[in-house]
């Protein structure tokens, strides 16, 4: 386990779930343009976007799918940070 991506992962879990929780408690309203669920979808951008990249189309209504890809995208910043570390410690 590597200690840089455990930190690396867990400072972003903490401000992506803020920018989730705002994002889904802001109010939607917009005049002519409707930004909803776009916190959620950069929150999330690692996991949402090769999803979206591929043709699925992302529910950001349903709070699984978002929980999901919130757990995906720590993930692979977790896994990202740790292969770094691990470069530039092994020589």
């Amino acid at each position: 386990m590597s200690r840089a991506g455990m930190i690396a992962a867990g400072i972003y879990f903490v401000i992506a779930l803020a920018i989730i929780v705002w994002d889904e408690t802001a109010s939607t309203g917009g005049g002519w343009i409707s930004l909803k669920h776009m916190g959620a979808m950069l929150a999330t951008f690692p996991a949402s976007a090769p999803l979206s990249m591929i043709g699925l189309n992302l529910n950001f209504d349903s709070k699984m799918t978002i929980a999901a890809l919130l757990a995906a995208s720590t993930a692979i910043v977790y896994r990202v940070v740790s292969l770094i570390a691990w470069f530039f410690t092994s020589r």
